[in-house]
């Protein structure tokens, strides 16, 4: 499925950017760009915790400097890590100009027992029938 043009997009609706349409488009996309987000936050967690005193050492050198670049590397590791978990999970709505994306997706859930109940939440439940 090609990139639509402005004329072929919906009024009042945002077009997205070509590489989430990619990811629409092609499910192995949108895979690789999810699992590379849990992968960049598990590296961050391991680098956060094997790495602790060697950071806090290099923190307490110059703390203007050092405390400056580490907040810009910490917010560069954070915008990463959304925008892949954003591409990975950038699922379409249920309109027409989506009806490609993401054939076969919509399949059998994974733990289709263990998630039932989240369809229920919310309505009324009914009187137990009473004998008759």
């Amino acid at each position: 499925m090609d990139y639509p043009s402005n004329d072929m997009w919906p009024e009042g609706k945002a077009r997205p950017s070509r590489l989430k349409w990619f990811c629409m488009t092609h499910e192995w996309a949108a895979n690789l760009f999810a699992f590379l987000g849990v992968a960049w936050f598990l590296a961050t967690v391991w680098v956060a915790i094997d790495y602790q005193l060697p950071i806090k050492n290099w923190l307490n050198q110059n703390h203007l400097v050092h405390w400056g670049l580490f907040g810009i590397v910490c917010a560069v590791n954070v915008f990463l890590m959304t925008s892949f978990v954003r591409l990975g999970f950038a699922d379409c709505s249920k309109d027409e100009t989506c009806a490609e994306a993401y054939r076969g997706r919509h399949g059998r859930a994974l733990f289709p027992g263990l998630l039932g109940w989240v369809d229920h939440l919310g309505e009324k439940r009914r009187p137990p029938r009473r004998a008759a």
